[in-house]
């Protein structure tokens, strides 16, 4: 639910970015239509404007001439130029007049400007509309661009979120049959355990009736014991009574003999009664006996079945525990075999010792048959003794020939090694380089921002690189078990040689041994016996010798393993150095390709720049341009800045949910570490039940056989059931036999001699009868002692039972839960790997957005600065060549203003007249670069309303409810202005240069100086007027100046003329007196400085957000690694 609800609120943002963005480019679209409008309305209102002011200059002219020679004063810089221009046929038929043609001339000269003038603006018009299209429809491309590619990212998400409900729906289906499987064994062990259950009460119920039973055995043996005292008694007082009837020691015995008849016949009645009640009882014990037979069967049986499922069990935990012990026998069975190989050369050693002692004895009986043989058998044993001379020279050969080749090998794999050392240093060198030119490049490269793009790039390049190392490392593993089987098999063989060396140096010293016992034969056996010992001990020495090789060996094999492993992560090291320096070539060579498009951005930059040198011309357009195309941008920037913040706030989520994930990721692996820990006390205690099992499965059977004993003894009670049965027919004897004695007592009452032999006799069955009994009870309390036992057994096995059982359901709850929490477990790193996976998409969505806007932000920086410095060089260039020409034209005018007729006009009707003859002139005389003019002409109201909210402002401060000092104030500035032209005399007549340099150096706005000069009557041209163009230049400004010494308040100098209406309008009247010129670039200068500023703040802005994404991408990877190194430590 919760990666649905995430990807729903995904969707919806990606949804409202696309709406934005529509309506951004509607909005885009909108403006450009509205500005290619406005431009066609102003491009015709200023040809009718034209048209109107060419129709309207002749008639002010001819107003305007005497008004000037009657003030003997010049109140603008280019009225003498008008003068020439539009005086009239009547006025050049005055005495100081010229003729008309060089008018009419002059005429249509300046009608053909105009027009050629028109007919180029209207072309620089078309053309800009045609810009501004081409500029619309690159960004409308470029959105649509934009929202192709939101789309596919939207489609990729829908395709990962359903592969994640896929995954999820497996997951959901695999935990279900889990859980379906769990329930039907705990359903198999409730099943069984209700059966036990029924069974230990079956059982209990026949161990109650069992001793109910040995209870009424118990009463009956009781009676019994009782009637044969009486018995004995009856019969002693028989024996007493006969005896004294018969026998004068004994006179009491006839009495007794006497009633001996009827006490006889009554214990014999109640002899068959019981008899009878024994057989009754018999019966029923019989078939009790057969019930407690088929229980016991049923036991067996259900023994059985629960010993099958310990076994199983026990099998399962045996397999679990064998697959964990197999790995620990296989690493103990290279040691086993090396103990087995060595334990054999003992044996093998004390063989050849028992069979040399043997043949000592067999040597010492043989002397006297050999010596005839000796002769003739030394031949034969030398030149044997030759011949393993020289295998033995030839094997000490071939031993140190392998010697020197594992000598050899070993310094061509330390020559290696060194080798592979040297080359890592050299690697390591030129990585360092590279690193240094590296830093070198990221310090050069930190304003392209695009970097994130490619340390993700890396970052998913190095663990496909990671892949490959790991299946490199798999393939080198194998190559190093290839070489370890080879270095077996070379020890083999080397063990094959030292055998095949034993045996020949065994086959030598057996001859020596026997050429010695031979000569030591024929002189003393004595010496045999001490050779023998000497050759013995020199086994030992040669053994202890292998065994020393051996030894030896297994180092040197333990050292070159080891070696081969430092070589594997060397070669490692090696691999991931050379990825390395290719990742760094990769970056590089993209580096250069950054650096080479920026060399040609530059030079297209270079070549607009030089083609905007060439359209300076159409700077009136473009400045009404700009200012469309600025609040444009400022709209733009404001769409950004929200898009930014809600990237921002999109960021800051990612952050705490990326923080939460780690933490919930922390918790699972402190989780997960405490559960292994359980699991290991968890196994320690299966180990520990597993003990117990086998303990339990002793005493089962133990108690097995205990059974068998028993199940032995109650057959043997059975039997004894038998002999009772045979005592029986024994009693229905004797009974026959008391019958017949009865019937032999009556007959022989008359004689008393025969009585007493009766009585011996009947003494003597009495006596017989009674060992009998004897021996039944003694059998019947054996048969009660072992059902006791038999009874304390099964109570015992029935406690074990029940802790059998609940120790199986803890153990199975145990599982169960492990069981659970394994699945959890799975299930959380899952979630936690597709969370992952969504939030490093979702980073590389947001590092893509972010490089972008930088880019977007440079680029606008870029425009920005460039515009700035068009604006100011045409500016500079404007400003130059139109001074020029008004010095020039001015000069051959001054003549005419020394005109008699032209000196009866006050000065105040100059100042008010002002205005429209600089526009006319303006007009007349405005040159090809300096076409800008009309517009700045035309919005000179609206630039000295600017200008003048300032002073407008500081007055209203002093007394805004009183607009007459407002008045005043305006008043005296146009006085100073008067004054200030007044003093234009002291300057010289020297030709006019324009430098920038003094431009810059001095303030905008001129000081009014000496406010209380007054107005002279002396006539205003005793100096050239080309010190009031000098002036005037002085007093215009460069617009570089205009905007480095721009004022920063334009928009409180805005806001209090639009809250100030009357102020505006009184302002409006007063500058139509005030002919002094505006600079029409502050307005602009100041857009562009805020607009600076604003790129400024984002550019930094954004900077920090990036190292922030990279800080957090790179916490991002070390919590991966992390987890990594604990997943395959809990694997471990």
């Amino acid at each position: 639910m919760w990666e649905r609800e995430m990807a729903n609120k995904n969707l919806q943002t990606l949804r409202d970015q696309l709406e934005a963005q529509t309506r951004e480019i509607q909005k885009l679209q909108d403006e450009v239509e509205q500005a290619t409008q406005r431009t066609i309305n102003k491009l015709s209102i200023s040809y009718h404007e034209q048209s109107t002011v060419n129709s309207c200059g002749a008639t002010e002219a001819s107003t305007n001439m005497p008004m000037v020679g009657s003030s003997n004063f010049v109140p603008s810089l280019h009225f003498p130029s008008l003068m020439l221009q539009h005086f009239t046929p009547e006025d050049l038929k005055s005495p100081a007049s010229c003729s008309s043609k060089p008018q009419d001339v002059l005429r249509d000269s300046m009608s053909n400007q105009i027009r050629q003038q028109n007919e180029e603006d209207m072309d620089k018009s078309h053309s800009q509309c045609r810009d501004t299209q081409k500029m619309s429809n690159k960004s409308c491309i470029f959105h649509e661009h934009k929202a192709l590619q939101l789309r596919q990212s939207i489609s990729e998400l829908q395709c990962k979120i359903k592969d994640l409900e896929k995954e999820r729906e497996s997951m959901l289906d695999m935990r279900q049959q889990e859980s379906k499987s769990h329930e039907e064994a705990n359903r198999q062990f409730q099943v069984t355990i209700q059966e036990l259950q029924i069974a230990n009460q079956l059982q209990e119920e026949m161990l109650k009736q069992s001793h109910i039973y040995t209870d009424l055995l118990k009463e009956m043996i009781k009676n019994q014991d009782r009637v044969f005292q009486d018995i004995q008694e009856a019969l002693g007082n028989y024996e007493e009574c006969t005896g004294k009837k018969e026998f004068g020691e004994r006179p009491a015995m006839n009495l007794h003999a006497r009633n001996l008849g009827t006490l006889v016949s009554k214990r014999l009645q109640d002899l068959a009664s019981e008899i009878n009640l024994l057989k009754t009882k018999n019966h029923e014990t019989e078939g009790e006996l057969d019930f407690l037979k088929k229980e016991l069967q049923n036991k067996e049986s259900l023994l059985k079945n629960q010993q099958e499922r310990c076994d199983a069990l026990a099998k399962e935990h045996e397999q679990k525990v064998s697959t964990l012990t197999d790995e620990a026998s296989r690493l103990q069975s290279h040691a086993a075999t090396l103990q087995t190989q060595m334990e054999i050369i003992q044996e093998q050693a004390k063989g050849q010792i028992s069979n040399y002692m043997a043949q000592n004895t067999n040597l010492e009986t043989t002397v006297s048959q050999l010596q005839s043989e000796l002769r003739n058998d030394k031949m034969m044993y030398k030149e044997k003794i030759e011949d393993l001379r020289g295998q033995l020279v030839a094997s000490d050969v071939a031993l140190k020939q392998a010697q020197n080749g594992h000598v050899k090998r070993s310094q061509e794999l330390v020559a290696d090694v060194q080798q592979l050392k040297d080359a890592l240093m050299a690697c390591e060198e030129l990585l360092n380089l590279e690193k240094e030119q590296n830093k070198q490049l990221r310090e050069f490269n930190n304003a392209n921002c695009l970097t994130n793009e490619n340390l993700r790039r890396e970052l998913i390049e190095r663990s496909m690189e990671a892949k490959h190392l790991q299946s490199l490392l798999s393939t080198l593993k194998e190559d190093g078990q290839q070489q370890m089987v080879s270095l077996h098999e070379i020890t083999t063989k080397l063990k094959f040689t030292s055998t095949q060396l034993d045996s020949t140096t065994d086959l030598l010293h057996k001859t020596k041994e026997e050429l010695a016992i031979k000569k030591q034969s024929l002189d003393n056996a004595e010496t045999n016996i001490l050779s023998l010992k000497m050759s013995l001990e020199e086994k030992e020495c040669v053994l202890r010798d292998a065994m020393d090789k051996i030894k030896k060996l297994r180092t040197h094999a333990e050292v070159r393993k080891r070696e081969a492993k430092q070589l594997k992560t060397e070669l490692y090291k090696l691999w991931e150095t050379q990825k390395q320096t290719e990742n760094t070539k990769i970056q590089l060579a993209e580096k250069e390709q950054m650096i080479i498009a920026m060399q040609g951005h530059a030079e297209n930059l270079t070549l607009t720049f030089r083609e905007h040198r060439q359209t300076v011309e159409s700077l009136q357009n473009g400045n009404s341009q700009l200012l469309e195309v600025l609040c444009g941008k400022k709209a733009e920037i404001q769409a950004m800045k929200t898009k930014s913040e809600t990237k921002d706030t999109r960021i800051q989520e990612l952050e705490t949910l990326f923080r939460n994930m780690e933490l919930e990721k922390l918790s699972l692996i402190n989780a997960s570490t405490e559960k292994t820990l359980e699991a290991k006390e968890l196994i320690k205690e299966r180990d520990q039940l597993l003990a117990e099992l086998k303990v339990t499965q002793k005493d089962l059977s133990s108690l097995a056989e205990d059974y068998k004993i028993l199940k032995r003894n109650y057959e043997n009670g059975h039997g004894e059931g038998d002999t009772i049965s045979v005592l029986k027919m024994q009693l229905k004897a004797t009974l026959a036999e008391l019958e017949q004695t009865k019937t032999s007592l009556r007959m022989v009452e008359s004689c008393d001699g025969h009585a007493i032999k009766v009585a011996m006799r009947m003494q003597k069955k009495i006596t017989s009868k009674r060992g009998q009994i004897d021996e039944l009870q003694s059998r019947v309390h054996l048969l009660n002692e072992r059902l006791s036992a038999v009874a304390k057994d099964k109570l015992q096995l029935k406690e074990e039972k029940t802790k059998l059982l609940k120790e199986k359901e803890t153990e199975a709850k145990e599982q169960q839960n492990l069981f659970g929490q394994v699945v959890t477990l799975t299930s959380e790193n899952n979630n936690l790997k597709g969370n992952i996976a969504c939030m490093e998409s979702a980073l590389e969505k947001a590092s893509l957005q972010l490089s972008e806007s930088q880019a977007m932000i440079q680029h606008l920086e870029q425009e920005a600065m460039r515009l700035r410095l068009q604006h100011t060089l045409d500016m500079k260039e404007l400003k130059g060549p139109s001074v020029d020409n008004i010095t020039t034209k001015t000069q051959g005018v001054h003549p005419l203003l020394s005109c008699p007729g032209l000196a009866n006009f006050p000065l105040f009707q100059t100042n008010l007249r002002f205005t429209p003859c600089s526009t006319v002139a303006n007009n007349f005389f405005m040159d090809k670069p300096t076409r800008d003019v009309d517009q700045f002409s035309e919005k000179k109201p609206m630039i000295n309303d600017e200008e003048q909210a300032v002073h407008t402002k500081a007055c209203e401060k002093k007394d805004a409810q009183t607009p007459r000092s407002h008045i005043s104030s305006i008043v005296e500035v146009t006085k100073d202005t008067t004054e200030m032209m007044s003093r234009l005399d002291s300057y010289s007549r020297e030709p006019l240069t324009l430098h920038t340099v003094d431009l810059e150096e001095k303030d905008h706005s001129l000081s009014l100086i000496h406010p209380e000069n007054s107005f002279s009557g002396t006539p205003c041209y005793t100096s050239s007027p080309k010190k009031f163009a000098k002036e005037q230049n002085h007093r215009v400004r460069s617009p570089v100046h205009s905007l480095l010494t721009a004022p920063y308040n334009s928009s409180v100098i805005s806001s209090t003329l639009e809250s100030n209406p009357l102020i505006r309008d009184m302002l409006k009247e007063d500058l139509t007196l005030d002919g002094k010129p505006s600079d029409p670039t502050n307005v602009p200068s100041l857009n562009l400085q805020g607009r600076l500023e604003s790129l400024q703040c984002m550019a930094e802005e954004l900077q920090m957000k990036n190292k922030e994404m990279s800080s957090i991408f790179r916490k991002h990877d070390k919590a991966i690694i992390k987890a990594t190194k604990q997943e395959e430590k809990l694997k471990k």
